[in-house]
């Protein structure tokens, strides 16, 4: 029964993300002049004078490789290009092309094209590779395996670490983060998958590696998130806790098994265990973005959607990976989500933020958070391949 149940909420899943969120974000969301709008207003109209985040280009150019990938959408190739067009003509400091001129992406961008903030972000260009990888898987693209090529190169150069790490990018401002590295590591193995290069493994082995040593507290069973330069706690920040960003560890390191060979599960279990009773909301029985370890600096407590989507993707991993009792918890909370944040006057619309009260405190869609909710779709198609 529990699988039966799964089977149906990951087809419904599917079903919502093709008919519906793919059709909208590839429409309401896309600017005929070129590249993407940052966000759409509840009713599903573009708000045109927003400044752009540059990652929010190949997030969507990502999602519609992966779209193109399972045979979702005819029109993903011309979708995805849309995307990475713009990334490449109105974002880059030198030529993408050319790892010799590469000079990295600017970090956000005026409607008109313009560069409104030429930081050189890390986060940003893990967001970058990642599109390059599934543009190469879905495509064959040549142009994207020379911008991976370049944008490696001046990561490399310009924020690489002894250690394996990055820095926050140019100029590099603390504190320093987990969260760049977690986005790189996704990215590095998606690399590896798409290219068979051996060398994007290796950067994945590092990154866990940081993991291990300083991510991770094994003391509290916590995933830090800020750290100094010398990977001290940050004195502002260190005291901060991610739920979401320890359930997306958990689907990450399932990848990683996957592709390594090393056993994952005790920790794949004792992330999963100690993010819960840190995050859980009892009343939507969903996940607080952020939680604070300092009784002296407590912090109001909000739901994202995304939060929720690394949730259920951690909660899919247990059930594929034989935990019988998760499958009926993942179907659960695949259909909870549909009378939540995916409820919307918009067919393929969704509630980004709900406050502590259950009230909805987001004021528009964000283009970005289509990433995560595709990223579960194909997870939960994957289950659902798994299950039969």
């Amino acid at each position: 029964m529990a699988e039966t149940d799964l089977i149906s909420a990951a087809a419904r899943l599917k079903d919502w993300l093709v008919e519906a969120a793919l059709p909208l974000w590839a429409n309401a969301a896309l600017d005929p002049t070129g590249g993407y709008y940052e966000d759409l207003t509840p009713q599903g109209a573009p708000r045109k004078d927003q400044i752009r985040r540059v990652r929010v280009q190949p997030r969507q150019a990502y999602v519609y490789a992966h779209a193109a990938h399972l045979g979702w959408s005819d029109q993903a190739r011309a979708f995805s290009d849309h995307g990475f067009d713009y990334l490449l003509s109105k974002a880059a400091f030198g030529d993408p092309l050319d790892p010799a001129s590469f000079d990295g992406f600017a970090h956000r961008l005026h409607p008109d094209g313009s560069v409104a903030d030429p930081r050189l972000d890390t986060y940003d260009h893990a967001f970058v590779l990642l599109a390059c990888a599934w543009r190469i898987r879905a495509f064959g693209d040549d142009r994207s395996r020379q911008v991976a090529k370049a944008t490696l190169g001046f990561l490399d150069r310009e924020c690489g670490q002894p250690d394996g790490s990055y820095l926050e990018g140019r100029p590099h401002q603390g504190p320093r983060r987990q969260n760049p590295h977690m986005h790189l590591f996704e990215a590095f193995m998606a690399l590896f998958e798409a290219t068979g290069d051996d060398a994007n493994l290796e950067r994945a082995r590092r990154v866990f590696a940081l993991f291990q040593a300083h991510f991770l507290d094994t003391e509290q069973t916590v995933l830090r998130e800020f750290f100094q330069d010398d990977w001290q706690l940050s004195a502002d920040k260190g005291h901060l806790i991610e739920p979401g960003h320890m359930m997306e560890w958990c689907w990450l390191l399932d990848q990683y098994e996957a592709l390594t060979g090393e056993d994952m599960s005790e920790l794949i279990g004792r992330l999963y265990t100690a993010a819960e009773p840190l995050g859980l909301e009892p009343q939507s029985g969903f996940l607080v973005d952020c939680i604070s370890l300092d009784p002296t600096r407590p912090i109001p407590p909000a739901q994202r959607t995304w939060v929720q989507t690394e949730y259920i993707k951690a909660t899919l991993v247990r059930a594929r990976r034989g935990e019988t009792a998760f499958a009926s918890k993942a179907a659960c909370l695949i259909n909870t989500l549909f009378e939540t944040y995916l409820k919307s006057d918009v067919p393929g619309g969704y509630t980004d933020r709900y406050g502590a009260d259950g009230e909805v405190i987001s004021e528009a869609m964000p283009v970005s958070t289509l990433y995560h909710l595709m990223s579960l779709g194909a997870e939960a198609d994957r289950t659902l391949k798994a299950l039969g």
